[in-house]
């Protein structure tokens, strides 16, 4: 049987997880059947290496896995910052392949699906300088 996360719980594997690996786990990292599948044997090792809660554990803790990311962030106050690229590439949580990009609708994930091409990457790019601005003053 697997053991049960509280919700602080999951929130600071979440924090030791960053700590350890340099950037927050992702839902691959924590679901070693979509690193296998993916081929990234090595985010399997990781999670084996530590007792972390399963994806679904998450999800049925704080509704989705990027819900928990944010809550472990926001628990850092300043020093962490969160930009939410939800709205811009999955509005109204539904894909999208394309999005517009001064007035014409462009391609902005790679074949796989899921990661973002050049030109999405560029607009991602263009959302973390925004935020940037908005925090700091130079």
């Amino acid at each position: 049987m697997s053991p049960r996360f509280t919700a602080e719980q999951i929130l600071q594997a979440v924090r030791v997880w960053t700590e350890r690996y340099g950037s927050p786990p992702t839902t691959k990292d924590w679901e070693p059947s979509r690193a296998l599948a993916a081929g990234q044997c090595w985010r399997v090792d990781r999670y084996r290496t530590g007792l972390w809660p399963s994806l679904g554990m998450v999800q049925r803790r704080f509704g989705t896995f990027n819900e928990a990311i944010r809550q472990a962030a926001a628990q850092r106050g300043a020093a962490v910052r969160v930009v939410d690229l939800i709205p811009t590439f999955t509005p109204g949580d539904r894909y999208r392949d394309s999005i517009d990009i001064d007035g014409e609708q462009t391609i902005v994930r790679e074949s796989d699906g899921i990661h973002l091409n050049e030109e999405g990457s560029s607009v991602a790019a263009d959302l973390v300088l925004q935020a940037i601005d908005r925090d700091f003053e130079y």
